[in-house]
């Protein structure tokens, strides 16, 4: 990662679409760039998307930064990133069904995150939202169900 981002990581258009890389989960290379980037630099890259409307990409980047700070730092740090990223998700309307396969796989896996803090504040908000994307194709694939 560190011989192939630009050194204007924050316009290395090419680089940056490593943190969207998604295909039913975030697999190393999402998790490296967020590594490379550290988790500041890849939440001000969620939140430039927030600005542009792209709540797809910012749950992406959200989650990718949850995931590397969850295998290096883990705890309330990563939670706030798996929130943002649940908050994102919320306004992700797919259109298409390989969207709607890809936003519920994701929604599963980052709504299981937060839950798994237990945190009884989170119940209410994330219990609702588990119960329905737990009803999906997706949530029956799951090895974690």
């Amino acid at each position: 990662m560190s011989k192939a981002w630009q050194p204007e990581w924050d316009s290395d258009h090419d680089a940056i679409a490593w943190l969207d890389d998604y295909s039913m989960l975030q697999d190393v290379v999402s998790v490296a760039a967020a590594a490379f980037l550290g988790s500041d630099r890849t939440s001000q890259l969620a939140e430039r998307a927030v600005a542009a409307g792209n709540w797809w990409s910012a749950s992406l980047r959200y989650s990718a930064a949850a995931l590397n700070v969850s295998e290096t730092i883990g705890g309330e740090q990563a939670a706030q990133y798996f929130i943002a990223c649940a908050t994102c998700l919320a306004s992700v309307h797919p259109t298409e069904l390989k969207q709607q396969r890809n936003k519920d796989k994701l929604e599963f896996s980052t709504v299981l995150a937060i839950l798994m803090r237990w945190n009884p504040k989170d119940m209410p908000v994330y219990m609702p939202r588990l119960a329905k994307v737990g009803t999906t194709d997706v949530a029956y694939e799951d090895p974690e169900r």
